[in-house]
């Protein structure tokens, strides 16, 4: 079959090419040449030149014309091209082909637009007796704790846990993990510091409350307890740096700010604190009675949400209050900001999406039935949300338009899958570019949409 099909222009344009190219030549031209064959005589430089033009399809069909075309077609610099213009943001690996590349992506790309049964491969992972309270994943691995007081680590591929981390006396509350540690929080009072390779408990850090929130990074570790205070380690040395008490709160959470900057809140106050100097000095304490969750926007913004379905925005710097909506007329149980948007997601069932300069409500998702939108996560392309009626829902983030649904099954209570106090369902949720991790009461449930897994 010619390639791609015959094009009368494109065959008179290459004859009158190859005879001003060929001025001196005096045998004639063999009118019967077909289009992929007079192609075949031009210039190597000048045929990956209008292959430039074509679409990746094109390109793909023109594997299978001929070997020579086949040769042509396998230029990793056409493929590259593809790469950088339709996925600026992908992971290259060693040893793979531009095209490969391309095709690992692109199938992604179909499987988080159509979710259909053939683009993923639903895993299910059991391996706690209690309720999955908190996870977190990083590459390719995830790290779990639950009410059982342990704490699981997995790795994609395998279905049971690498290690089972027991040391801990009580619900683990919060877990954080990189390459080497993993750090632990529990209604015990106790921060446990973990060999991410081993699973060996390397150090034990104590509050004398439950240690609700912690990040770290590679030399020191940041915890907040219901004890109301916030304390700072020396990750090598296990020792204590900064102790500062937080307010007449338990502290409900703990983030990094920019640079030498961290945020806490309770269920009344968000402060910001400066670490500069060797001290915990306040910089800003914003009275907000009614929150129940937050997240950092940008620019030292920060998006708070309340039982009233109240979202607002300040400024960290002055405590400024920057916009104001009423988007929900239930609780906001859930929130993610990513650019210049938030999502939200509601005990009415319902999720919205807030653009942060404006003000204004962009859209509105409804599809969760029967209970409140548990978790939501968000990325340029596509928001994802975990609802109690045991279902993940995957949006369009451009239009708001409802991609599909990921099933979680039965909401019957089983003894062997005992449901979360106060998220029953779908509790909680994190993806990556290739997959969807989510818990289901004490199981844990992975949507890959990779190639091979």
């Amino acid at each position: 079959m010619p390639f791609p099909i015959t094009n009368d222009n494109l065959v008179e344009l290459t004859k009158l090419f190859l005879k001003r190219m060929n001025s001196n030549r005096t045998e004639p031209m063999d009118e019967g040449k077909t289009q992929d064959s007079l192609l075949l005589l031009l210039p190597k430089e000048v045929i990956y030149e209008i292959y430039t033009y074509l679409s990746y399809t094109d390109l793909g069909r023109s594997l299978m014309v001929c070997k020579a075309l086949q040769v042509i077609s396998e230029n990793s610099w056409l493929w590259r091209d593809f790469c950088n213009t339709y996925f600026p943001f992908y992971n290259s690996e060693a040893g793979q082909s531009w095209k490969n590349i391309f095709k690992v992506h692109r199938k992604l790309q179909i499987g988080w637009t159509q979710g259909r049964p053939k683009d993923f491969k639903m895993t299910a992972w059991r391996g706690h007796q209690q309720y999955i309270n908190c996870f977190d994943l990083y590459k390719r691995h995830v790290v779990s704790g639950a009410a059982d007081n342990d704490v699981n680590i997995w790795t994609f591929g395998n279905t049971t846990p690498l290690h089972t981390l027991k040391g801990h006396g009580g619900l683990i509350n919060t877990v954080r993990f990189n390459e080497v540690w993993i750090i632990s929080g529990s209604n015990d009072s106790r921060a446990c510091v973990w060999d991410t390779s081993t699973g060996r408990n390397i150090k034990t850090l104590q509050h004398t409350g439950p240690v609700n929130s912690l990040f770290f990074n590679d030399t020191t570790l940041w915890t907040a307890s219901a004890d109301r205070y916030i304390k700072n380690w020396d990750l090598r040395s296990g020792n204590q740096i900064l102790s500062t008490y937080n307010g007449a709160y338990p502290v409900i959470k703990i983030e990094a700010g920019i640079g030498p900057y961290i945020i806490t809140h309770d269920s009344q106050t968000v402060r910001y604190f400066d670490t500069r100097n060797n001290a915990i000095t306040p910089v800003n304490t914003i009275n907000v009675p009614g929150i129940t969750c937050t997240s950092y926007t940008t620019d030292n913004r920060y998006a708070v949400g309340f039982n009233s379905g109240d979202l607002r925005e300040y400024n960290l710097n002055n405590g400024t209050l920057l916009n104001n909506s009423r988007l929900h007329y239930s609780p906001i149980t859930c929130l993610h900001a990513e650019g210049d948007c938030v999502a939200t997601g509601s005990s009415d069932s319902t999720l919205k999406i807030w653009n942060i300069n404006t003000g204004q409500v962009l859209h509105q998702l409804v599809g969760h039935k029967d209970g409140p939108v548990n978790a939501v996560q968000m990325d340029e392309n596509r928001i994802v949300s975990a609802g109690s009626d045991m279902c993940l829902k995957v949006w369009n983030r451009k239009n708001g338009a409802s991609l599909y649904s990921l099933l979680g099954g039965s909401r019957q209570e089983r003894g062997n899958n005992p449901p979360h106090p106060s998220k029953a369902g779908c509790s909680y949720l994190k993806f990556d570019r290739s997959r969807i991790v989510a818990s289901f009461n004490s199981l844990l449930r992975v949507y890959s949409f990779e190639c091979t897994e």
